[in-house]
């Protein structure tokens, strides 16, 4: 039965429920955009401006007399600059109102701004603000630059200079603009605070999770958070009000941070829905232009660092088209989740920045709003997309040690059967040996009484001999089995091979056939007992398939840093390395040459075997200590003669 976490997410909640949540993003995001809306949409007086011109100096500052005889373009609304540096005059013409009238100058990170009301005489009044300048300065306690106007003020004009977006002018009545700036100030706390609450999210879920994208998605949601907390003048306003300059800085300085975090956040995000690779290529332009930033920062020629990245966040924003079209994923809540955040990307963005870039004309809510909404948005779909991503995550890694689990107890019933079967060959090959050591017992007690010459002791000696073959094969069938079933310990020591030889060579039956070359003392690091059964089993092999009465040859040489001590190094067929070899010689019998290709498999017999009996049980059983000993086990054909040799390699 399938454990209920183990189902996706959209299958235990269902479609109709994934489509409810979804409903209800949707709302909570439409409210959120009726809420930053409300200094906008409760109750927005007309504007008392009845017309309006610019002028864009390209040489040395006006005054404000030449000012007034210069010849200006007549604009609408917002007046996009492009990221100029140049200075900018404006001539407002102001309606005729019975109430007093303020000058409201949007956005609040314009660098510098002067106005300047005629008075009496031909002298004029100047107001001075901007994020170049001290915010204590500001004549009345705003975000944006509210400017109250002289009656009968029929006309004024405005000195600007900013490398941003641009500018938007409006006469309103003062109570209007004193009402509006409350309402922008309620709304940019409320907007701070969610974007306080975002941040916990991401940080905490990687805190949890250690997943580098909810890391990717804090620096994103915090770069954000700074871009637009200094729209919004908190850092003038709160923390630096007498510091010149710092909001116009810190401008610069935010922008250029949203897109190190863009970089280091969407290509990691794009994985999430298969998106090809040449999508992120624009990306990686952000890391040779810091260089070029600095420059431009040192230069002082710092419009350019947010003309590139008006340009790059364009590109950027390019990229939700392909997106919504290539993006892929499994759960079809999730990809449209992806493509509603691609559209929320598109759209805004591209609307305010081709208009800052290009210069057409703007909605006064979209310049004040710039990328603050966007942002929002896209930190509420990163968190839900990443909240799907992370319980798919979790769901993975639930069933991989599900599975593990299963796949150990499974292996522990496996190793469970496989012993309870191993324990019964075991007795069943002890009770057989026990009637084999009675028969041989009492062979023995036969041959006692008996001349060697009686034709009756011939044939005792070939019972006692087929006797102790099938005693050869018990054993070897119960060290297979512990082998097999990983009951075999190693227990590694300093042996002299020599000597070792030396020990085994009188358990061998036919020791007479055995010829020795050997060294005074070869030292070597392996188990002694293994070791000792391994040359008994190669050693009576090499008797059993060899011709009656040929000699068997046991040999042993050391090579040294790819020099044999051994004249006869050609006959190792080991690589030159430091090293010990052992190797028996035996000459081809009547049965033939083994078949290379089965020799060392589980009871393998070769061609022709005659009486012999248990061929591959004992090289198979020497082949898997060899392994564990981690032992080379070789086998050849040298000038007719079959040779199995054992490589111990020396650590350096």
């Amino acid at each position: 039965m399938t454990h209920p976490f183990q189902r996706p997410l959209w299958r235990r909640l269902g479609p109709s429920t994934m489509g409810r949540v979804t409903l209800a993003v949707a709302v909570f995001l439409l409210a959120l955009t009726m809420m930053l809306s409300l200094p906008w949409t409760l109750g927005k007086p007309d504007s008392f401006v009845a017309g309006t011109g610019h002028h864009i100096n390209r040489g040395a500052p006006l005054t404000i007399e030449e000012a007034t005889a210069l010849d200006y373009t007549p604009h609408q609304g917002y007046l996009a600059f492009s990221n100029t540096p140049h200075e900018v005059w404006l001539r407002v013409d102001i309606k005729p109102s019975a109430e007093p009238l303020a000058l409201r100058i949007q956005p609040p990170y314009i660098e510098s701004v002067s106005v300047f009301q005629p008075l009496e005489g031909g002298q004029w009044d100047v107001a001075k603000g901007g994020s170049a300048g001290v915010y204590s300065q500001r004549p009345t306690d705003g975000v944006n630059l509210v400017v109250p106007l002289r009656e009968n003020t029929d006309t004024v004009y405005l000195r600007v200079k900013t490398i941003t977006s641009g500018v938007l002018v409006e006469a309103v009545p003062l109570n209007e603009a004193t009402r509006f700036e409350r309402h922008y100030l309620f709304v940019s706390g409320i907007y701070q605070g969610m974007l306080v609450m975002l941040l916990l999210i991401p940080i905490l879920a990687h805190l949890v999770t250690r997943d580098p994208l909810w890391l990717a998605s804090f620096f994103l949601d915090l770069a954000a958070g700074l871009y637009n907390a200094n729209q919004m003048a908190l850092f003038q306003r709160f923390l630096f009000p007498d510091t010149p300059d710092l909001g116009n800085q810190l401008h610069i300085l935010f922008n250029a941070s949203m897109l190190v975090s863009y970089a280091f956040f969407w290509p990691r995000f794009f994985r999430l829905f298969s998106l090809p690779r040449w999508m992120s290529w624009p990306f990686y332009l952000v890391a040779p232009l810091s260089v070029l930033w600095l420059a431009f920062w040192v230069t002082g020629q710092t419009h350019l660092i947010l003309l590139t990245c008006n340009i790059m966040y364009l590109i950027i924003v390019a990229l939700g088209f392909p997106a919504i079209l290539l993006s892929r994923h499994e759960n079809i809540w999730l990809l449209n989740t992806y493509r509603m955040l691609s559209l929320v990307q598109i759209v805004l963005p591209t609307y305010w920045i081709a208009g800052s870039l290009f210069g057409f004309q703007l909605s006064p809510a979209v310049m004040v709003y710039a990328l603050a909404p966007s942002n929002l948005f896209l930190a509420f779909f990163i968190i839900l997309i990443l909240a799907f991503h992370t319980h798919r995550t979790l769901q993975e890694r639930v069933q991989l040690r599900i599975d593990k689990a299963e796949a150990e107890l499974q292996l522990d019933m496996e190793r469970d059967s496989r012993l309870e079967a191993t324990g019964f060959l075991s007795l069943v090959i002890h009770e057989v040996k026990s009637p084999l050591n009675h028969i041989r017992l009492a062979i023995n007690n036969l041959l006692y009484d008996l001349e060697p010459s009686d034709p009756r002791a011939g044939r005792l000696q070939r019972v006692n001999v087929s006797v102790t073959a099938i005693n050869d094969i018990l054993e070897r069938t119960l060290e297979l089995d512990a082998a097999a079933a990983g009951r075999l310990p190693i227990h590694r020591q300093p042996v002299d091979l020599v000597e070792l030889v030396m020990w085994t060579l009188p358990q061998v039956s036919l020791r007479n056939r055995v010829d020795l070359q050997l060294p005074k003392k070869t030292m070597v690091e392996t188990d002694a007992q293994l070791m000792g059964l391994m040359v008994k089993n190669l050693i009576d092999n090499a008797l059993q398939h060899s011709p009656p009465n040929s000699k068997i040859q046991v040999r042993m040489w050391v090579e040294e840093e790819g020099r044999a001590a051994d004249p006869e190094e050609s006959v190792s067929g080991f690589p030159p390395s430091a090293r010990t070899i052992l190797a028996i010689t035996n000459k081809v019998g009547p049965q033939g040459y083994p078949d290379l290709t089965r020799l060392f498999g589980k009871s393998y017999h070769g061609a022709s075997v005659g009486q012999h009996t248990g061929l591959g049980l004992g090289l198979f059983w020497v082949s898997e200590v060899a392994k564990r000993l981690q032992v080379d086990l070789r086998y050849r054909i040298v000038e007719q003669e079959i040779e199995f040799s054992l490589c111990f390699h020396h650590s350096p």
